[in-house]
């Protein structure tokens, strides 16, 4: 988020550039899109460094999500966040996932938030595809030793 424009101007910025959008409903259109996020219209007004790390997560989704794509690549959505702000985002996520049914491409190093939102598993280990399954199949019984380390680790976190 550029930090001299308000939320509210990052959140119209790419559909008025694509034509989507007409200047005279920009404002609508951010309200509507913070608060599908579940943030207050107000914050349209603020600029980035007046949120939190989690509200900036929420608009950033907004964001994407106001183009209407088919895929959305998500780069480690949550890793800087904390754990109650992680989980308010990978439910926002799955609501996403069930309302807008974009295909949703979920990077990301920690496996308990994979195992809460995806469907499908793609292990990869030194650049390569070790493992790849379904959610439910890999967590009960993965078939690469690397995968079955990995979650032994988590394992042992958790412990």
């Amino acid at each position: 988020l550029n930090p001299r424009r308000t939320i509210g101007s990052a959140l119209v910025e790419a559909s008025l550039a694509h034509g989507l959008l007409a200047r005279r409903d920009a404002a609508a259109f951010a309200r509507e899109w913070l608060a599908r996020v579940s943030l207050p219209p107000e914050a349209a007004a603020r600029f980035p460094h007046e949120l939190s790390g989690g509200q900036l997560q929420r608009v950033c989704i907004a964001r994407a999500l106001a183009l209407r794509p088919r895929v959305l690549l998500l780069d480690e959505p949550v890793s800087a966040l904390d754990v109650s702000v992680q989980a308010q985002i990978l439910n926002l996520l799955s609501d996403v996932k069930r309302t807008e049914r974009p295909a949703m491409l979920f990077v990301t190093h920690d496996l308990g938030v994979a195992r809460s939102l995806a469907d499908d598993v793609l292990v990869m280990h030194g650049g390569e595809a070790v493992e790849c399954a379904d959610a439910a199949t890999l967590f009960a019984a993965p078939a690469h030793p690397y995968t079955r380390s990995l979650l032994a680790s988590e394992m042992k976190l958790r412990d």
